[in-house]
């Protein structure tokens, strides 16, 4: 790639960042909100039969477009556009697209359900909503579909069998169709490197160094400029909860094969943060800061000595790089390993292997069809396609085995949006190193170099089993909580967390020990054991085949062996 090409191509990619951006924030969206919608009464349309079509007649069904508000206007709507057009005329089944706002699917979807109309393939997000989905029944157990119907992901399946151990539920079916996307990093923890040089500090390798680095950023004027102006650590809620993990705060550990509650790893977290609080080396108004906005803009002005950054090794991230060195063209930062904690030594949220939001509705009508689909979207040249638009039109082949884009500004008013439909199903880790960013930076320019090894580096610190992520596994893996129990854990979790708050900024009138005892006595006070009993119970029957951090960390070398080269040809 020449250089000049590298930096059009950068600055395409950063034109879709507001993509990505709007995903994540749905994400996060949908979270706060399920509480609020898993009470929503819905009821199925019984009248519903199977529907026999006529020989020689296309199957005809229903998906959603999850709306993100970002296809630029001449380009079409959410349901008539380039690529809903394409697949019109290449899928193996009349597709009839259904707009659902991403910011309010989770409502369309009770309207929808409720007076039988829902779409025959169900797109969403939300542990929460899709438990609700498949405790009501409204989407189907797949297993039967995939073995009579599929070729494509039934393939898939046997490829990585560990879709299968991480997709079963409790009753023995999945109910999601899985995207391989690989153990990702996410997020970083960020050091400023020449203030480090500036008053002759290492890089801390555990909480007590990380204290002592921190109170110097503070108070001994790292900047230079004789003014008291600079704060330590930040402590956002985003980094705050990459400081739980770093003292490997969890509901629950293993201990002699049984699970159970220890309130320790989170008093010493509580003591940690209160005591950066109480001696004046973080930004007293931390909690209001929920976004992380207020601590990102610290530290981009050169005010703040260690912070997170999200996705630090996308495009959100390398746009991070860029304004801090416009705005510190002496200073550098580098990623570090969450350092070691009385506990052991982790590594901050990582990206989980499979993603699992596509589901069928149990009220389909051509269940073969919407499998049938499925397989479209799987199929190599449609994730090529839909990701990298045509080549000699949007793309060639670069020296690197990667697509190289013929003209960014094009990529990105006709294909950068798109991408939000094909990462929902097609495995992105058949691109093998072409889906990292990284891939897609010119290493002669300076800039995009340094941030290439700065990739690098966080992939290292952060991508190993020597340093595992906090708990059993990811959320998304982990059993559906009977009804009545996540209605308990969910009308404590915010009085809980108001207590644990408010420890971290009372001082010495409010220890840590006494936030977690009182926290504890809401929680078995509501019914708690009850809670601590179902997962024990869950834990011992099922510890041997469920897809636990074990299973997370054997897939990730067998990932870093089959990202080395795309399994997809680029033709």
């Amino acid at each position: 790639m020449n250089q000049k090409r590298g930096r059009t191509l950068v600055a395409s990619l950063l034109a879709v960042v507001l993509i990505i951006s709007a995903l994540l924030t749905g994400c996060n969206t949908n979270n706060n909100t399920n509480k609020d919608t898993d009470n929503v009464p819905i009821t199925k349309d019984e009248s519903n039969q199977p529907e026999h079509k006529k020989e020689g007649e296309r199957a005809k069904i229903t998906v959603p477009f999850i709306n993100f508000g970002v296809i630029p206007s001449e380009e079409g709507t959410p349901t008539d556009n380039r690529w809903t057009q394409w697949i019109q005329e290449n899928a193996p089944v009349d597709v009839e697209f259904v707009d659902v706002p991403v910011g309010q699917r989770i409502e369309k979807y009770n309207a929808m359900f409720a007076a039988g109309e829902a779409p025959d393939l169900i797109m969403t997000f939300g542990d929460d909503f899709i438990a609700q989905l498949i405790d009501q029944k409204l989407v189907m157990p797949i297993d039967d579909l995939i073995e009579n119907y599929s070729t494509n992901y039934k393939e898939l399946l046997n490829e990585f069998p560990e879709i299968r151990q991480a997709a079963t539920k409790t009753d023995g079916h999945m109910y999601s169709i899985a995207r391989v996307v690989g153990v990702k990093t996410n997020p970083a923890i960020v050091i400023r490197e020449d203030w480090l040089q500036k008053l002759s500090l290492e890089i801390p390798k555990t909480t007590e160094e990380l204290y002592t680095v921190a109170e110097a950023f503070a108070k001994q004027d790292p900047d230079g400029n004789g003014k008291d102006d600079t704060y330590g650590i930040g402590l956002s809620q985003g980094s705050r909860y990459a400081y739980e993990s770093m003292f490997g705060v969890n509901d629950y550990y293993d201990r002699n094969g049984e699970l159970v509650r220890d309130s320790m790893p989170r008093q010493q977290y509580i003591e940690f943060i209160k005591k950066l609080y109480d001696n004046g080396i973080v930004d007293k108004d931390f909690l209001t800061d929920k976004d992380g906005a207020k601590e990102s803009q610290d530290f981009l002005t050169g005010k703040l000595g260690i912070t997170l950054i999200n996705q630090a090794s996308r495009p959100m991230g390398f746009n991070t790089f860029k304004s801090f060195l416009d705005n510190n063209s002496n200073g550098s930062y580098t990623v570090i390993e969450l350092p070691e904690s009385p506990n052991g030594q982790y590594s901050p949220h990582i990206n989980p292997p499979f993603e699992m939001f596509v589901m069928v509705n149990s009220q389909t009508k051509n269940p073969e069809a919407v499998m049938k689909y499925i397989d479209f979207l799987l199929e190599d040249q449609t994730g090529i396609i839909l990701s990298y638009g045509f080549k000699g039109e949007h793309w060639e082949l670069g020296d690197n085995g990667c697509p190289n884009l013929l003209d960014a500004d094009k990529y990105a008013k006709e294909v950068g949006w798109n991408k939000l439909y094909w990462e929902w199903i097609f495995p992105e880790l058949k691109f093998g190193p072409c889906r990292e960013f990284a891939s897609t930076l010119n290493p002669d320019d300076p800039v995009e170099k340094k941030f290439i090894e700065f990739t690098e580096k966080h992939s290292a610190a952060y991508l190993s089993k020597e340093r595992p992520i906090k708990g059993l596994t990811f959320g998304l893996y982990m059993p559906q909580i009977p009804k009545d129990l996540n209605q308990i854990r969910q009308s404590t979790s915010k009085t809980i967390q108001d207590i644990l708050d408010k420890a971290l900024v009372s001082g010495s009138s409010y220890s840590a020990e006494q936030a977690v005892k009182d926290a504890d006595k809401v929680f078995y006070g509501s019914g708690g054991e009850k809670i601590d009993q179902w997962h024990n119970d869950w834990y011992k029957a099922h510890k041997d085949e469920a897809f636990l951090i074990e299973e997370i960390y054997a897939f990730l070398e067998k990932q870093q062996e089959l990202g080395k080269a795309p399994s997809v040809k680029f033709e």
